[in-house]
């Protein structure tokens, strides 16, 4: 028989250490998991620090850039700027706050050349920790200073008296702003198939999604209170929003006293004009006034077309009924601005300008690429049709100036002058372009030329259609549109059969309009009606129109974007590190 004796205490002691064991594992696991709450509650305690002063620093550099009068931005004040703002930015050195001037080592900005400056902000909060320990949270943030107006800080917008009505699910990531804003889950589109011309047909869908801030002057959907609405009501469950009064200062576009600067920078100084000649009945003296140094030697050009032109040492002339081609053999060596107008020569040799709104001639239409000199614009007094064709993108490399009604419009029919089944037709764009008329997109897709975009500055009314038509989302590739668009008037965009994504931003000071569906397939229409999906299966699917805000638009476009007198300041995402 086998001896046991001794055996039960043994296993006494193996359960003895077991439970000691586990004893001890759990108590590790205890102390350990109060260390971890304890750190990670350090941390959210010294990223909120480090947020709070961050948020007091910027709030005190945009007081003191408000009210101090050495921040009223005038031409004289440009040599002298960094001057002006070293007291202000050593004050907040002393706060604790490290700045670093990053405009032209990360943004080749030029300092003697504009008021625009690129800061990087950054504060540690620290926060000692045990035997000779420390706990610390570093907060960053990118800071522009630039005297653009205020339309640029946002991703969608109407103001400072305008609306803003959003028609279904749309979605936008960045800030949104406006005096009144409509929200709804009914989106608007033009029905193809419909016999009736234009005829604009309706689709339930889901509520537009917003990631951002919305700044109001009045009201969200009639409620004056933000803090009695119910997101729910207005916005898709899915939106990360906040609902707050404006109560800033809003710095409009000066459209008249943007022209008078760049019109006085591209004559050299030598035009003499007002804010009020920029009126439609006045602008063929502004462009008389532009050419006035030309004026003897286009006389005699026209009189006698054997005379050259070398005396015109600021312009190319381009006149109508000439080869479209013409203005793409334009050198882009040359710094010379090239203009685009009829213009009339008396027996006596006094020249004249037409106006254009007459009809007296035709517009200048561009159907292959465009580069002009860094330094060039081109002018067209009249209108201007820019008509990329199936297949053969075209690139316009410049900025341009319309005194009439700019039209982007590619063709319906493909290189086999059969309908399109797909939007083939594009232009890219590094450009800023200023119209006085309207200004319409259509049958086309808008790219940028690498890493640039296309500013469209409209003082009447925008209207973009048929953008990426035919195209799927996930099936098709996307580039999205690098543009920021503002018109003076009203703006209507339709994100149902088109595809709008874009980079940049929408802004309309009259009234903004922005109609879209969650929907991947592309919406089609036919005489059985359209495959737009039932509004309960459109949950997951992707918004047909998204806007993402992008401030690369203030710096790659910066010397011709419009100035206003006052810094503002605008903000990239904080990092915390």
């Amino acid at each position: 028989m086998k001896n046991e004796r001794g055996s039960s205490l043994l296993t006494v002691l193996l359960i003895t250490i077991i439970f000691t064991v586990l004893g001890l594992a759990i108590l590790s696991a205890a102390i350990g998991g109060a260390q971890r709450t304890e750190a990670r509650k350090d941390e959210v305690e010294l990223a909120a620090q480090a947020a709070a002063v961050m948020n007091e620093s910027i709030a005190h550099l945009s007081q003191e850039l408000a009210v101090n009068q050495l921040f009223y931005l005038t031409d004289e004040k440009l040599i002298n700027i960094d001057s002006y703002l070293s007291p202000l930015l050593q004050e907040l050195r002393g706060r604790g706050m490290n700045i670093k001037d990053i405009s032209s080592s990360h943004y080749h900005i030029q300092p003697s050349q504009t008021f625009t400056r690129v800061y990087e902000f950054s504060y540690t909060a620290k926060r000692k920790q045990g035997e000779g320990g420390e706990r610390s949270k570093t907060m960053k943030r990118t800071v522009f200073l630039s005297p653009t107006p205020s339309f640029l800080r946002y991703a969608v917008g109407s103001g400072p008296q305008g609306t803003l009505l959003l028609q279904g699910a749309s979605e936008i990531n960045g800030n949104v702003f406006s005096h009144t804003l409509l929200s709804n889950n009914t989106a608007m589109y033009k029905d193809g198939a419909s016999t009736q011309l234009n005829q604009i047909s309706s689709s339930d869908t889901l509520y537009p999604r917003i990631f951002g801030e919305v700044l109001l002057k009045d009201n969200l959907n009639g409620l004056k209170n933000f803090q009695d609405a119910s997101l729910l009501n207005f916005f898709d469950e899915d939106s990360k929003v906040i609902i707050s009064r404006d109560v800033n200062d809003y710095m409009e576009v000066n459209f008249g006293k943007t022209l008078l600067q760049l019109l006085t920078k591209i004559s050299g100084g030598s035009v003499i004009l007002k804010e009020s000649d920029f009126q439609d009945h006045n602008l063929p003296f502004v462009i008389e006034k532009l050419i006035e140094p030309c004026k003897a030697a286009l006389s005699q050009h026209m009189l006698n077309k054997s005379s050259p032109l070398n005396s015109c040492t600021r312009f190319t002339m381009i006149e109508p009924g000439l080869n479209y081609r013409d203005i793409e053999n334009i050198s882009n060596q040359s710094a010379k601005s090239v203009l685009y107008a009829n213009l009339e020569v008396s027996p006596a040799g006094t020249l004249s300008v037409k106006n254009h709104q007459a009809g007296d001639y035709p517009p200048l239409y561009i159907k292959g690429n465009l580069k002009l000199h860094p330094q060039a614009w081109l002018i067209v007094h009249g209108d201007l049709e820019i008509q990329p064709q199936s297949g053969r993108p075209i690139e316009i490399d410049g900025n341009i100036l319309v005194t009439g009604n700019l039209r982007i419009k590619g063709d319906t029919v493909d290189d086999r002058s059969q309908p399109e089944k797909t939007e083939d037709d594009e232009v890219q764009f590094d450009s800023t372009v200023y119209v006085l008329g309207q200004s319409e997109i259509s049958n086309t897709n808008i790219k940028g030329i690498d890493s640039s975009q296309l500013v469209l500055m409209s003082r009447k009314d925008l209207m973009i259609t048929r953008i990426n038509e035919f195209k799927d989302i996930g099936a098709d590739t996307i580039t999205p549109l690098k543009a920021f668009f503002y018109t003076e008037g009203k703006a209507e965009l339709y994100g149902v059969g088109s595809l709008f994504q874009i980079d940049g931003g929408i802004f309309a000071r009259d009234m903004l309009t922005i109609n879209s569906i969650r929907q991947n397939k592309v919406a089609r229409s036919n005489r059985l009606g359209s495959n737009i999906v039932p509004r309960n299966a459109q949950q997951g699917q992707q918004s047909r129109f998204s806007v993402t805000h992008d401030l690369s638009v203030l710096l790659n476009q910066l010397d011709a974007l419009p100035r206003v007198d006052r810094y503002q300041i605008l903000l990239e995402d904080p990092i915390i590190e």
